[in-house]
């Protein structure tokens, strides 16, 4: 069993601000089965939108096939909510996470 951390997460609207989270694993190896749960800063779980076709969630079990990536992103349309994410998987595999800021504000 493989787990690891993405230290910082987070999701929503600060004042002008919306702030979302990316996730990318991608797997060379045998497939995995793998699972992600993101939690708050006391590590009680946290429940993130992840959009359409995933809706809120707390955590997420997938099987990650050999050669397959999974790409999600939050959608940041809440009050704001951080936290980390913890990342389990029967197998190595690569992730990534990228966190974004934009201003909800257009520039004229």
């Amino acid at each position: 069993l493989e787990v690891f951390y993405f230290p910082q997460i987070g999701e929503g609207v600060a004042g002008d601000i919306r702030f979302r989270t990316s996730f990318v694993l991608a797997n060379t190896g045998p497939d995995s089965d793998v699972q992600i749960d993101f939690l708050s800063a006391e590590g009680q779980p946290l429940s993130l939108n992840l959009g359409a076709t995933e809706g809120r969630r707390e955590s997420l079990e997938v099987t990650l096939r050999r050669g397959t990536p999974l790409i999600m992103e939050t959608q940041g349309n809440q009050p704001l909510q951080v936290g980390f994410a913890r990342v389990r998987s029967s197998s190595a595999i690569s992730a990534k996470r990228m966190r974004g800021l934009r201003s909800r504000h257009k520039k004229s």
